[in-house]
């Protein structure tokens, strides 16, 4: 079950309690690996963009040292509220994949599509790479619409460490055994809450038990030749909070707990001309809410694989090929309290689905600044009982130094979750969700110093969405169209700024009336500009971000029910309109080396400095007649924190 109380609360939990992870993830804070994103994957001889290492991804006032909070700073990201999850391109936020060394990473998000998700994403510092795909994505990557973000860990420590880190409702332990040189293992294991964020600042919601969670990952890596490395990876993530809510569909007491986990284990080698690697794994997505006298609780177990293998083929010759397939089983179980004309009960729901999928793809270089990728994609799954193909094409063209045109597009598909399939009358069948993209992109220059301009165009079909009443409806279609700019430029007095702005259009079938209407993550204009400078051994950073408000379906009013109580009248879907979304946020950090073996990091950031009140959702009187804004989570908001290295 999809909950429409997640969708309208989490994000919400989700903008603090991503707070109190970042002691924990800037525990990490001195070994700086480098961490690449890019804001939209076009291919070039050297894959251009807006590039993000690590460090940067802690510095980004307002990220609180998330991954997903800074790729929200990157064009083509729409910012419906204050959460962390990604709305890529006019896509909801369950169209974005997170891959985890070639694997699904079924966090928080994957279940219950909300507008942010509170479980957390990864450590940056646990990544040695990561690559943001905002669309055109190659035919190795399957069963996304909208984007991909890649990680891929760590390999070996260099040396042997012990990480403290602290600060306002987090605590954290890390630590680095280095076997030998290309041989390691790291632990890292965080207790979070917003209790003590709460207390110090405030909070505009009653949060009977306050978002708390905790966090443990362990990798470890064999490097046995240069470019031959084995490597595994674990993590367990838990999360709970207790809420009180007043929203149309639920007015009392929210609870949820969820743990997630997932394991990775990774081979790849060279040989020769040839270059194989896979990646084998699996884990767990337990989740439970309460709502009221009822029970709802949701366990996913999936197993995974993914392997291909490269080959040069001459000069500007690279050819590519692979397979992938995941089986999951999803246990639905309700437990529903009796009610005036309802007998209650206990209703359970088994389904367990294959999904396998194979790709084949040609990079050729055409001409001295001429790139072409062609590839084709085909995949099959058990539960929609389709077996599908698709093509995939991108080219470059770099008529002269720092100048590139870029075109990539192709066909998408998406399987809807599994308890997309489950109705009170038995599982039903349901073909994948589509989405047919063309992107074009210009560039000028590279580096710290970049101009980019992209545009696009995507068309929805089969999409399956939830009704206000939790139940999914299939046939659904749209479109989405869109604009971004980036702009990376040193500043005068030895500053750095970027800027992003994305516009964009979006329309789908309404799964309520069926008609077509605006996407309820149709945020026309986002923006953010961000400005850093270092001042000896600190480095502050401001970041202003504006996006117009989210649509929403007003309530116009209310009708007596026979049984008692009132029902909400709705108007046209999604006419309305939030106010926009508007934060000031600040930041500065030091890092300093105490001495040959003791290094420290110390931080502390303000969001939402000018304590603007943004408007996160409306509730209503029981009887509907009277409405009045719900506060976003983040009043003004101080935090500060450190970390202690011994190596």
């Amino acid at each position: 079950m999809k909950s429409r109380v997640s969708r309208y609360l989490s994000a919400g939990v989700a903008a603090l309690a991503g707070i109190v992870g970042a002691a924990a993830q800037t525990a990490t804070a001195m070994r700086l690996e480098p961490v690449t994103v890019f804001a939209g994957q076009f291919p070039t001889g050297e894959r251009p963009g807006a590039l993000l290492n690590s460090l940067e991804v802690v510095r980004t006032p307002g990220t609180a040292a998330d991954i997903n909070r800074a790729l929200q700073t990157f064009p083509g990201v729409q910012l419906p509220d204050e959460g962390n999850a990604l709305f890529v391109r006019g896509g909801d936020s369950f169209e974005t994949v997170t891959l985890v060394n070639g694997l699904r990473f079924p966090n928080a998000t994957r279940l219950n599509a909300p507008a942010g998700n509170f479980a957390g994403t990864l450590n940056p510092f646990e990544a040695r790479r990561i690559d943001f795909a905002s669309g055109g994505f190659g035919a190795r990557f399957g069963n996304a619409l909208s984007a991909i973000v890649d990680l891929e860990t760590l390999g070996a420590p260099a040396v042997h460490a012990v990480t403290l880190g602290g600060g306002l409702g987090a605590v954290s332990l890390g630590a680095d055994v280095a076997f030998t040189d290309n041989a390691g293992l790291r632990f890292t294991a965080t207790r979070k809450s917003t209790a003590q964020i709460f207390a110090l600042n405030g909070v505009a919601r009653d949060y009977p038990e306050p978002p708390n969670g905790r966090d443990f990952s362990l990798a470890g890596a064999w490097e046995y030749r240069p470019g031959a490395e084995v490597r595994v990876f674990a993590v367990e993530q838990d999360q709970e909070l207790g809420l009180v809510a007043n929203l149309p569909a639920l007015r009392g007491l929210y609870r949820q707990a969820t743990r997630n986990r997932l394991v990775t284990l990774s081979w790849r080698d060279r040989f020769g001309a040839w270059a194989p690697q896979v990646n084998v794994g699996g884990g767990a997505l337990i989740r439970r809410e309460t709502v009221g006298d009822g029970d709802v609780e949701t366990r996913t177990r999936h197993r995974q694989f993914a392997g291909r293998v490269s080959r040069a083929v001459g000069e500007g010759v690279e050819l590519s090929a692979g397979i992938d397939g995941v089986r999951e089983e999803t246990r639905l179980a309700k437990a529903v309290a009796a009610s005036p004309g309802f007998a209650g009960g206990f209703f359970s729901s088994t389904l367990t689905g294959t999904q396998t999928g194979a790709f084949a793809e040609a990079d050729v270089a055409v001409a001295a600044h001429l790139r072409v990728i062609v590839g084709a994609r085909a995949d099959e799954s058990t539960l929609t009982r389709r077996t599908t193909v698709d093509p995939r094409v991108a080219l470059a063209w770099e008529p002269r130094k720092a100048l590139t045109f870029s075109l990539a597009g192709g066909g998408y598909r998406q399987v809807p979750e599994a308890y997309n399939f489950l109705t009170d009358t038995g599982p039903v069948t349901r073909p994948p969700m589509r989405a047919d993209q063309l992107l074009g992109a210009v560039q000028i220059g590279g580096g710290d110093r970049l101009a980019r301009v992209e545009i696009y165009k995507k068309n929805y079909a089969d999409l399956v969405t939830l009704n206000r009443v939790y139940r999914p409806v299939g046939g659904g279609t749209g479109r989405a169209e869109g604009a971004d700019v980036f702009v990376k430029t040193p500043l005068p007095w030895a500053a750095s700024g970027r800027l992003t702005y994305s516009y964009v259009d979006t329309r789908r079938t309404d799964p309520d009336s069926g008609r077509m209407a605006r996407a309820p993550f149709d945020v026309t204009h986002t923006a953010a500009v961000i400005v850093d400078r270092a001042f000896g051994d600190w480095v502050a950073g401001a970041a202003w971000r504006m996006a117009s408000g989210r649509p929403i379906t007003p309530i116009s009013g209310g009708v007596a029910r026979t049984g008692g109580g009132f029902a909400p009248l709705y108007g046209a879907p999604f006419s309305g309109q939030l106010p926009s979304l508007l934060r000031l946020d600040l930041s500065a950090s030091r890092y300093r080396r105490l001495n040959a073996h003791t290094s420290l990091v110390l931080f502390v950031s303000v969001n939402n400095v000018l304590n603007r009140a943004n408007v996160y959702t409306y509730e209503y009187s029981r009887d509907f007649a009277e409405r009045r804004a719900t506060p976003s989570l983040f009043k003004r908001t101080l935090y500060f924190g450190f970390s202690l290295q011994f190596n």
